[in-house]
């Protein structure tokens, strides 16, 4: 029983104990002293009770004694906390500015939800920037330890009033990127003047990558970095970004089926065209460079033409570094699954990433892709929104017909502290830009890392992600393939060379993705780089340095 029910329950019953106290107690006291009475006497004395009127002519009998007290505190008692059902939000509002080190969540939404919870979990105060639907009723993140406050984010004085000055961090996931980028940039402004926190920082959600991409070429995202001189620090949180490279590193095609030198190319089928399903074509690009140096094949069934043009022009040169082949389907309700049978016959898919922006449509299309006949099983993950779907709270089928069903909840398992905030993700990342700055200590490598802009940090996150694509080449055991790393160039000199190539295409891609073409003479002005030819040519200071970075894969993955 929920506590709230659990208190009005017994408020009743002592109420109800004390008017039926009080009826026997009367009744008692009337016999003892001989008084006429009627039944209706009783019960109408009985609730005077709860006003404190009693009989102090005679001796009360010990009911009627428990009860003239009882009755009246009971009364108080619930009167209490109805007052305080309806003032408790100002009252708890009253003593916001005193809060510290809270966290500041700028909208509320169903990712945000999911979010909040997790941040109350891990024992985080979290306060809420929304409208209250029902001044009368809790909502439920309140009824778990967070504060709703009304008020306009662009307010000093409310921002005061919220303790924004003291807060660790803030949250913007608004479902409107703009949105989300305006109030970042208002609060910081405040921050300026007002920070009283070290490296205050501000998560600021942009769902859109090829956005974010278009900004950073901009200079945009420099620019924020160099507004004002507050003590807090920018990060862009790219959800569908986050919850792609999560995808990658749970489900990568060589996590299926290994890949090694002789393997055919891979070949990888997206259903979908929303953002996540770009977001995953842009990170197969990025990461994607397995063993058998051949560029990875992706077939993509979609439904918008338009949104498949920006992703190519938005960026140029993805069709430098993967194969793709754009299937149009007039609707993805109607997937044809023939078309999707005949494809696999002539190149058979490593894995399928069924990737719908709504699970009304996946639910459609997973039933027909469960038609198709195949040699082998054909490994499907299975990307769901809805945390409240069908699909997400029930369907635990693990094998259908041909398919292997590998379910991801997007909201659940990418809007989490771990995921958004936490730099557990990064770790490897972190180490990797220490170790290029020649810094040990932590606190001064996690400071650097902080001072890196979102791209300097995707810099840093691929080589780190990319170095299980690298173990799994070397061995299926990681922590196997680890301990060969150390003697790997003395007593396989071709596989080192092998990871050492794998590697070179990784940096090539991120070059590349980054806006990069070769030329004769490396600049950052013009975008151009030397490097940007064949691991063979390259010259052999430049391939040690390659090979120096598996070389230092086991110190990168101790712990």
């Amino acid at each position: 029983m929920k506590k709230k029910n659990l208190t009005w329950w017994i408020i009743g019953f002592l109420g109800f104990a004390s008017f039926v106290m009080g009826v026997w107690g009367l009744r008692a006291l009337y016999y003892q002293n001989n008084i006429d009475y009627h039944g209706s006497d009783l019960f109408f004395t009985a609730m005077k009770l709860f006003a404190m009127e009693s009989n102090d002519d005679f001796k009360l009998p010990i009911l009627l004694d428990i009860a003239r007290w009882m009755a009246p505190l009971t009364l108080i008692a619930a009167a209490t906390i109805t007052i305080l059902h309806f003032i408790r939000r100002e009252f708890r509002d009253f003593f916001l500015f005193r809060k510290k080190g809270h966290i500041i969540i700028a909208s509320l939404n169903e990712r945000s939800r999911y979010l909040i919870k997790d941040l109350l979990k891990q024992g985080e105060k979290v306060v809420i920037i929304s409208d209250v639907e029902d001044p009368h009723r809790y909502d439920p993140v309140e009824k778990l330890g967070a504060a709703i406050v009304e008020g306009d984010i662009n307010s000093k004085t409310f921002l005061k009033q919220i303790a924004a000055h003291k807060a660790k961090a803030f949250v913007f996931l608004d479902e409107n990127d703009d949105d989300n980028i305006s109030k970042a940039m208002s609060i910081s402004h405040f921050l300026v003047d007002k920070s009283k926190v070290d490296n205050q920082t501000l998560y600021t959600h942009v769902a859109d990558g090829i956005k974010l991409n278009e900004l950073n070429e901009l200079q945009f995202l420099k620019q924020i970095k160099d507004v004002g001189k507050g003590n807090y620090n920018f990060r862009f949180i790219a959800s569908n970004e986050r919850a792609s490279r999560m995808i990658f590193n749970k489900y990568s095609p060589d996590v299926f089926k290994p890949v090694n030198v002789d393997s055919e190319q891979v070949h990888v089928a997206i259903i979908g065209s929303g953002k996540l399903a770009q977001s995953m074509v842009i990170r197969l690009a990025r990461i994607g460079h397995y063993a058998n140096l051949k560029k990875v094949k992706v077939t993509i069934f979609h439904d918008n033409e338009k949104r498949s043009a920006r992703l190519y022009q938005g960026i140029r040169s993805l069709k430098q570094l993967i194969d793709i082949e754009d299937v149009f389907c007039e609707d993805l309700v109607l997937f044809n699954e023939e078309n999707f049978e005949k494809i696999h016959h002539q190149q058979a898919f490593s894995v399928a990433y069924l990737m719908c922006e709504n699970d009304e449509t996946a639910i459609s299309v997973l039933n027909r892709l469960s038609r198709i006949k195949s040699k082998d099983q054909l490994d499907t993950v299975l990307t769901l929104n809805n945390p409240e779907g069908v699909l997400s709270k029930w369907y635990n089928v693990k094998e259908l017909n041909k398919l292997n069903i590998h379910k991801f909840n997007v909201i659940e398992e990418s809007f989490t502290h771990e995921a958004l905030l936490s730099e557990e993700l990064d770790m490897i990342a972190l180490k990797i830009n220490a170790g290029y700055h020649g810094i040990e200590d932590a606190r001064e490598a996690q400071q650097l890392w902080y001072n890196l802009d979102s791209v300097g940090q995707d810099a840093n996150r691929e080589p780190a992600d990319h170095i299980y694509v690298k173990l799994r080449a070397l061995n299926r055991d990681v922590d196997r393939a680890i301990e060969q790393i150390p003697t790997l160039e003395e007593s396989q000199p071709e596989v080192m060379e092998l990871l050492a190539e794998m590697e070179h295409k990784r940096w090539y891609a991120h070059k590349v993705l980054s806006g990069y073409q070769y030329g004769p003479v490396s600049s950052v002005e013009d975008k151009t780089n030397e490097y940007l030819i064949p691991y063979a040519d390259l010259d052999e200071a430049t391939k040690k340095y390659d090979r120096d970075i598996i070389t230092a894969i086991p110190k990168l993955m101790k712990n």
